[in-house]
């Protein structure tokens, strides 16, 4: 993202594909945010666990697919404005600040680091 700060959004619903905080995507596979702020392989389930833990409120698009390629399927619609208008988080105003955001809480899901099939998602590594 440019250092310009980008206007907050006057709907507050932004959609998120795996593929704009992907490490392993090129800018002209749809990256958005820099390599070194992107997680590798993201799926939806994991942003929308994210997303989730931060308090934003989330619609998860499984059957929808990535306009630039078609086998890249599932989105997620994330709220960033509650009912009455106002920002859930301050911090978060713009579509590359929730990108930045969830690409290093992805890293963190104790699904990314246990290597037995716990099911739930939704756990976090103890920070140390």
């Amino acid at each position: 993202m440019s250092d310009k700060k980008k206007e907050p959004s006057p709907t507050g619903k932004k959609t998120i594909y795996p593929v704009y905080i992907n490490s392993k995507k090129k800018i002209s596979e749809g990256r958005r945010i820099a390599v070194a702020k992107c997680c590798e392989n993201p799926s939806p389930m994991e942003i929308h666990d994210v997303c989730k833990h931060l308090g934003f409120k989330v619609e998860m698009q499984a059957d929808k697919a990535y306009s630039r390629d078609a086998t890249q399927r599932g989105r997620v619609i994330v709220h960033l404005k509650d009912a009455s208008g106002k920002l859930i988080d301050p911090t978060v105003e713009n579509k590359g600040d929730i990108l930045e955001k969830v690409a290093s809480l992805i890293p963190k899901l104790q699904s990314r680091s246990s290597t037995d099939n716990n099911h739930d998602r939704c756990r976090w590594q103890e920070e140390e």
